[in-house]
């Protein structure tokens, strides 16, 4: 084997060995479950969301029964002589049911126009990357093959005897080789706008 033959041959294996390197890496990543790590920020927003709900509703709760408490003294005060007193205590009474009108209205708005369709939007997401998800991993399936039957032509040709010829042939299938990585990546890459555009 000439130096520059041998020169050609070390700089295959290096390349292979990288592309090789490359293509565990892509796989690793299919392996990852997307959906664990999608959207984990609003699952907790809408997590929390509800529990502050719960807790609006029993603070609208106890402030209503405070509020027929009042309403009630005042009562009785109107009743027993001090009727301003009462009046006052009327008042009071008014604005509170106002201000848990005000209340009701918010909690309203905060459940039907926020967290509803947060929740409802989070799901169409889920249902979106699990089906890109299978899609992905079907497809990638078939890419991988022809990039490990590329892979498994190259180890080959690298044990043949060196040659003008088996040298010409490994430059062949060197470039399938880096053909077959190019449509892995670009379909890897391609796979995550998918998703990314359908769950805007």
């Amino acid at each position: 084997m000439t130096r520059q033959q041998r020169a050609t041959y070390v700089a295959f294996n290096g390349m292979l060995a990288l592309m090789w390197h490359n293509c565990n890496g892509n796989r690793s990543f299919i392996s990852i479950n997307i959906l664990e790590k999608f959207n984990p920020g609003a699952r907790q927003l809408i997590s929390s969301g509800k529990g502050y709900l719960k807790a609006l509703h029993g603070a609208a709760s106890a402030s209503r029964l405070f509020n027929e408490a009042l309403a009630k003294l005042a009562m009785n005060a109107q009743q027993s002589g001090t009727s301003d007193i009462g009046a006052a205590l009327m008042n009071v009474v008014s604005v509170y049911k106002e201000i848990q009108e005000q209340q009701m209205n918010i909690l309203k708005a905060f459940y039907v126009d926020l967290l509803v369709p947060l929740e409802t939007n989070l799901e169409k997401d889920t249902k979106v990357v699990q089906h890109e998800q299978k899609k992905f991993l079907q497809q990638h399936k078939v890419r991988m093959e022809s990039y490990q039957k590329a892979v498994s032509t190259m180890k080959k040709q690298r044990k043949k005897k060196a040659s003008p010829e088996n040298t010409e042939k490994e430059l062949r299938n060197l470039q399938i080789l880096e053909d077959q990585k190019k449509k892995l990546d670009a379909f890897c890459e391609q796979s995550y706008k998918n998703v990314s555009k359908n769950c805007v």
